[in-house]
């Protein structure tokens, strides 16, 4: 999969200014995936920024949201916490304003696990409980699985094991 992706990219960079951003953008994409996968966080973490900045050139709010999330996701694998947290932030803000309810949840689903990483339960409990109620809203039965476990992981961490065993 990376060596045809590579290839497409030189395809792309062959193309010069006749390349399809979005085309581009979309195969940095996997690129970024696929390192992301192999455990290559640095290497997945450079094509998702090239990624990004081709979205922005297009104005493609979609793909910038995606990219922001993703950056976000490989930052707090790397421990890089507050710069996770912007990102995810960013991402938040255009897919809410996408309304783009199902990837509005997974955002927040983000920063709750991150913040509850960090210790910041109260912030935690707060986005797992705005995830629960579009979880709900959506009838995304999977969804509310995940969520009610991380619901009831938080409350057994913070030592409220009542809490936890209604989740």
């Amino acid at each position: 999969a990376v060596e045809l992706q590579l290839e497409a990219l030189s395809l792309f960079d062959e193309l010069g200014a006749d390349a399809p951003l979005e085309d581009k953008a979309a195969c940095l994409t996997g690129l970024g995936v696929v390192n992301y996968r192999l455990g290559q966080k640095q290497t997945a973490l450079g094509y998702f920024e090239g990624a990004l900045m081709l979205q922005q050139r297009v104005d493609d709010t979609r793909g910038i949201s995606n990219s922001l999330n993703n950056i976000g996701v490989v930052l707090k694998s790397l421990e890089r916490f507050e710069e996770s947290l912007e990102h995810y932030r960013r991402a938040l803000l255009l897919r809410r304003s996408m309304g783009e309810t199902k990837s509005v949840a997974d955002t927040l689903s983000n920063i709750g696990v991150l913040n509850f990483e960090r210790g910041d339960h109260a912030a935690a409990l707060a986005s797992f409980r705005e995830v629960l109620a579009i979880r709900e809203q959506l009838g995304d039965r999977f969804g509310l699985v995940q969520v009610i476990a991380n619901i009831g992981e938080l409350y057994r961490n913070m030592g409220q094991l009542d809490q936890s065993l209604e989740y």
